[in-house]
């Protein structure tokens, strides 16, 4: 800030060293004290840079926006939020003191800048990451009103998720019954084709998927394979883990195309049994298996294994394949329940 020191300027007005603004006399003889563009532009700078400071664009419609920020800056300070600047949609929150990267579960709280149109990413330090409603999902447009305050955690490793409560999460009581109770879908037959889709889409933010088979079989003796897919399709490589067979001797089978539902197959195997998908982390499944089935003659038989796949994105479709893709399923169904 600099005070006027134009020639005719009040001296001391204020106090020694401190000049101000004169009226003009003309009868007198008196000039009124004149402004100088140096003086106008440090003016301008000071109450311009207040504003700016809290992310939002000098609007010359609005004459209370320093006073906005002045009140915005002080709540930031009393309150331990930090401000949220930028878009509607694309945020920055500029930390204090700094950060370049992000650890899991880190967490805070910032004050909105506007309302949200859309899905939201914001950039605390350590580059831009999604902001998820603590159900997994996206944003959607309204959740996050303008100066509202904002909740947050990081984790998964890509993900921030909102921690206060935002508007698509005001769910009514039969709304939030049908997102936490256990899903179901319906029974797929499992006696044609070489592979079977299992006829659901698989909503984000889903923690557990369970699969419960009823006498699949196939006419080959390749064995049945369970094949994890996304948005871009169904993923066939990537799989760790192994299967096994338990019956008079052991077999283990391990494939890399799917996760394996038997240690070995004879085509007239019929299991009951299920399978259990678990969120570890991000997009990454873990993946357990227990049935029990006839094969090699008369005699139970029980299979069993386990393992892990790191999808590309959301998990959204499962199907089963066959190690071989050739053979059928010919008997038997599957359904699919998840939860969250």
């Amino acid at each position: 800030m600099r005070r006027i020191d134009t020639t005719n300027r009040s001296p001391n007005l204020f106090g020694s060293g401190k000049d101000g603004f004169r009226n003009g006399d003309m009868g007198l003889g008196v000039s009124p004290t004149e402004f100088n563009a140096e003086w106008c532009n440090a003016l301008q700078e000071e109450l311009a840079s207040v504003i700016e400071a809290t992310g939002v664009a000098l609007n010359g419609a609005n004459n209370v926006q320093v006073l906005n920020a002045i009140q915005n800056l002080i709540e930031a300070r009393v309150g331990d939020f930090s401000l949220a600047t930028g878009g509607a949609n694309v945020k920055t929150v500029a930390l204090n003191p700094a950060i370049t990267s992000y650890t899991e579960n880190f967490s805070g709280v910032f004050k909105n800048n506007a309302l949200n149109t859309g899905a939201v990413t914001v950039n605390f330090g350590g580059g831009a990451v999604s902001l998820r409603a603590d159900t997994g999902d996206l944003l959607v447009a309204g959740d996050l009103p303008a100066n509202a305050i904002v909740g947050y955690q990081y984790i998964n490793g890509d993900k921030a998720y909102v921690t206060s409560t935002v508007s698509s999460q005001a769910l009514s009581l039969a709304a939030a019954e049908a997102r936490y109770s256990i899903q179901q879908g319906a029974p797929v037959a499992t006696t044609s084709g070489t592979n079977v889709p299992l006829a659901i889409t698989i909503p984000p933010g889903v923690k557990r998927i369970c699969i419960a088979i009823n006498g699949m079989s196939t006419n080959g003796v390749s064995p049945p394979v369970l094949q994890l897919g996304d948005a871009g399709g169904y993923e066939t490589t990537g799989y760790v883990g192994s299967s096994g067979t338990n019956q008079a001797s052991n077999s283990v089978f391990s494939t890399m195309n799917g996760f394996a539902l038997s240690g070995s197959w004879n085509g007239i195997s019929y299991s009951n049994g299920l399978i259990t998908l678990t969120r570890i982390i991000g997009n990454e499944w873990n993946f357990a298996f227990t049935a029990t089935g006839e094969e090699y003659g008369p005699g139970p038989v029980y299979f069993y294994g386990n393992g892990s796949k790191a999808l590309s994105a959301e998990l959204d479709r499962v199907r089963l394949n066959t190690v071989s893709g050739v053979d059928a399923f010919d008997a038997g169904q599957a359904i699919v329940s998840w939860e969250f």
